[in-house]
């Protein structure tokens, strides 16, 4: 199964309930749906083709979900880029992934614009199998220059449906996503246990939750104690 097919449910028979909440506004699952279906033809338009590589340098956002949507429902491969990187490891980067785009938060404005102008309608079938690579993630780079891990569908699947059976998560849950989208933790993980239909989420803006001048604890505290969130992915600061 690939991940198109995995959150299908969710775009269908949740079309109306509350699927994400991002910067005090809440979207449906079918809010969600039609925004990255415009997303991926607008990406189509500038000539992206199943199997080509989108590279991403954002921060937490909407765009970004609609981007990496966008990209597993029709055969591009995600390659998100954590935004401390500076010029050093984003020329290694850009050069081993070799990338036919590379979206930063300069480039929103217009592919929003181009988005806009497009059909939200269901888009075709491109084939995809479990097997077909949805990511490409690369390593911190610790011990040495990033390496970049191809992930296929199937791969985020299994340990989306682990998670939500590990944890117990329902439908009714709600998910307080604070880390940092370009982690394969956030982004393949539980991002994908929220699409299947077990949780709606809310993700906190603010960046990386390692670099405490852009994370905004506020914001985190008070999600946190609102009693809303059944399943939290948060910081372990103090109260």
């Amino acid at each position: 199964m690939n991940l198109r097919d995995w959150f299908e449910p969710s775009f269908s028979s949740r079309a109306k309930e509350i699927g994400l909440e991002w910067a005090a506004t809440e979207y449906t699952f079918a809010e969600l749906d039609a925004r990255s279906n415009r997303m991926a033809r607008a990406l189509a338009a500038r000539g992206l083709v199943k199997g080509d590589r989108l590279c991403v340098y954002l921060a937490n956002s909407i765009e970004m979900l609609d981007l990496y949507l966008a990209c597993v429902k029709s055969g591009l491969i995600f390659v998100p880029i954590n935004i401390l990187y500076r010029d050093r490891e984003m020329t290694h980067i850009l050069s081993d992934a070799d990338p036919k785009l590379l979206v930063t938060a300069a480039e929103v404005p217009a592919l929003l614009a181009e988005a806009a102008s497009q059909s939200g309608d269901r888009l075709p079938d491109y084939g995809l199998g479990a097997d077909d690579p949805a990511a490409l993630v690369y390593t911190s780079g610790t011990t040495g220059v990033s390496k970049g891990a191809i992930l296929t569908h199937n791969n985020f699947a299994i340990n989306g449906r682990n998670l939500v059976e590990a944890w117990g998560i329902t439908a009714a849950d709600r998910l307080l996503l604070a880390p940092p989208l370009f982690h394969v933790h956030a982004l393949g993980e539980r991002l994908a246990d929220d699409l299947q239909g077990r949780a709606d989420l809310g993700v906190i803006a603010g960046g990386p939750s390692c670099v405490l001048l852009v994370f905004d604890r506020g914001k985190v505290r008070s999600k946190r104690r609102c009693g809303r969130c059944g399943h939290r992915d948060t910081p372990p600061f103090g109260s």
